[in-house]
């Protein structure tokens, strides 16, 4: 049996959409997890600057605390 691309795992198939659905349950439940245990804040540091091009985005990044709460 011959694979043509082994990092095809979550390709768009009958057979493979289980493995894409557990993936993303996961994934959203760690980003839970993370939002409601710990705190964001910007950094009293952080200057903002817009970098434009295809995506408008801060040309030095976004400086964060974080704290467990």
């Amino acid at each position: 049996m011959a694979v043509d691309n082994v990092l095809s795992f979550f390709v768009s198939s009958p057979n493979t959409s289980p493995s894409l659905n557990l993936a993303m349950v996961e994934l959203k439940i760690l980003i839970s997890l993370i939002v409601s245990n710990f705190s964001f804040s910007f950094s009293p540091n952080y200057k903002h600057s817009t970098a434009f091009g295809l995506v408008i985005e801060t040309e030095n990044g976004v400086n964060l605390l974080v704290k467990k709460l």
